[in-house]
């Protein structure tokens, strides 16, 4: 399923109020591991800016709280997406969005390598520094880090 339908079901979803943020969210994996390295790529960077500098500055915003979280400037891609879709071991699937940065989100507990849904990438849990609600994954690589967020988790807010 592509980032539209996802949007799509969000918001039928959302109309029919059948979110329930009291559901708790699986992590990607489970197990724990120590935090991977962290280190920046030329030309990975290079391809973000060019990225940021194409796309509108739409805020995205916690649909929990509000807080800010990131802007669409700084939507990615990643294994040559920006949206994907996932199940977990647990069996529940999430629909995610790529972003290079994400101020209005915190990494909480441990990493782990565990059942990461990007090989070479270790996960830990992205929550809102406003409610703490997780709203998705920061994955780290050696050489490269992004935040996978749920769509579900993300609303849009007004131009900046």
């Amino acid at each position: 399923m592509g980032c539209y339908a996802a949007r799509m079901m969000q918001h039928l979803a959302e109309s029919r109020g059948l979110l329930q943020w009291s559901r708790p969210v699986k992590p990607p994996g489970g197990g724990d591991a120590a935090e991977g390295g962290i280190s920046a790529d030329h030309d990975v960077e290079i391809e973000e800016q060019r990225q940021r500098e194409t796309r509108p500055h739409r805020r995205l915003l916690c649909a929990a709280c509000g807080q800010l979280v990131t802007t669409e400037d700084n939507v990615i891609e990643v294994a040559n997406q920006h949206c994907h879709t996932f199940v977990n071991p647990g069996g529940f699937v999430y629909t995610i969005r790529c972003f290079s940065h994400a101020p209005g989100s915190a990494g909480e507990g441990e990493s782990s390598d565990h059942w990461s849904w990007f090989p070479g990438y270790r996960w830990q849990v992205a929550a809102c520094v406003g409610c703490a609600v997780q709203l998705g994954w920061i994955f780290r690589g050696a050489d490269h880090v992004f935040f996978g967020l749920i769509v579900e988790r993300l609303a849009e807010g007004l131009d900046e």
